[in-house]
């Protein structure tokens, strides 16, 4: 079915205008009024409240530095303790509490190299099966406590260090 369209009203024409500049309606505009109403208004506030000058102003407070946090304590320290300790070369040679277990524990900033890796796994090419582990944990490479692997370990960490001691003197 087709569809009906509807007629268009006719509009009463207007009489012709001319065009008002927007200037002339804007000052006709009840908003006009209200903009200049408190532009006036924050002028009388200003000069009854001057602001002050900029120059007698007071400086403003230096920013609160923040206090220097103690180093984060290493985590073989719950179970472990340093018998001997290189601090400038990030190395110490550590036994557990109960005395059951002796190792080498790194600085975060300073971890073993791969070489390093190697030679406390198997220290001695003899003795392969009594390296160092590293437990995950405590963040230390460690193995099972005697007097030849306490003398195995103090050996190993003066061997690091003193490499690392080297190391850096030629880099300077």
């Amino acid at each position: 079915m087709p569809r009906k369209s509807r007629a268009k009203k006719a509009q009463p024409e207007s009489p012709a205008t001319e065009p008002t500049p927007i200037a002339a309606v804007l000052e006709e505009s009840p908003a006009m009024e209200a903009i200049r109403a408190s532009r006036e208004a924050k002028e009388r506030i200003e000069q009854e409240y001057p602001l002050p000058d900029p120059a007698l102003q007071l400086p403003a407070p230096e920013p609160k530095q923040a206090e220097p946090q103690a180093p984060a304590k290493p985590r073989w320290t719950d179970r472990f303790k340093s018998m001997r300790s290189y601090p400038q070369e990030g190395v110490r040679m550590v036994e557990s509490l109960d005395h059951s277990r002796v190792g080498i524990a790194f600085d975060n900033d300073k971890p073993p190299t791969s070489d390093e890796k190697l030679a406390m796994q198997f220290p001695d090419e003899s003795r392969r099966d009594h390296g160092f582990a590293y437990d995950k944990k405590p963040k230390v490479w460690e193995q099972a406590a005697s007097p030849e692997s306490r003398d195995a370990a103090i050996k190993l960490a003066d061997t690091i260090a003193q490499r690392r001691r080297e190391e850096s003197e030629r880099e300077r």
